[in-house]
């Protein structure tokens, strides 16, 4: 799939399938992954590797000081309030995840942004 194709509804269903997609990553990643899912909307709008990384980072410091940036409500859940070294954790595993959501064969170009950051 080319990542001009890639929607907002793709990557929720993809975010919201990563224990069988990713069956070895750790229970975080899951919970993050479908945390994220339950937050995009189910559109045909693109979603581009620029607002993955960006919105993974917003939704990894909303969980960190357990408000939504978005609607400043408490966010409640196993992932807030997390010693600093999980969610360093989850963020190493990013690319990971983008690879299922995109494809394979754009990690290396996804990677070598992501790293760029």
């Amino acid at each position: 799939m080319k990542l001009e194709e890639i929607t907002q509804q793709y990557v929720k269903r993809q975010l919201s399938q990563t224990r069988t997609l990713i069956p070895d990553a750790s229970k975080n990643i899951h919970l993050f992954a479908e945390h994220w899912a339950d937050h995009l909307k189910n559109d045909q709008s693109c979603y581009f590797t620029l607002n993955f990384f960006s919105d993974a980072v917003s939704i990894l410091t909303d969980l960190k000081r357990g408000i939504d940036g978005a609607t400043r409500q408490p966010i409640y859940g196993e992932l807030v309030g997390l010693p600093e070294e999980e969610y360093s954790k989850i963020r190493d595993k990013l690319p990971r995840i983008a690879a299922v959501v995109y494809g394979k064969e754009n990690l290396d170009n996804m990677e070598k942004f992501y790293k760029s950051e």
